[in-house]
């Protein structure tokens, strides 16, 4: 979670409500908002079970994908073009 904190991402990606469950978790260990461990940050899932999890984490899904693992990279490759540092 330090990386989280220091360095500057453009994407998370969660395929499954585990990661993000996960994730949350070790946020609030590190008692560290959702909002301040990832400013400008865009958030991408796989399916909408993984996107109300991560609404229910404090988190809005940018780019949701149709909820495999392969469709979550290829969205993922496909945006981040549109990604500006």
């Amino acid at each position: 979670m330090d990386r989280v904190a220091t360095e500057r991402w453009d994407v998370v990606a969660f395929a499954n409500p585990t990661a993000v469950r996960y994730f949350r978790s070790a946020l609030d260990d590190q008692r560290m908002a959702v909002a301040r461990a990832l400013p400008g940050v865009r958030v991408a899932v796989a399916g909408p079970a993984t996107a109300e999890s991560a609404r229910r984490a404090g988190m809005v899904p940018d780019w949701v994908a149709q909820g495999t693992l392969r469709d979550l990279v290829a969205l993922v490759v496909e945006r981040a073009s549109d990604v500006r540092r």
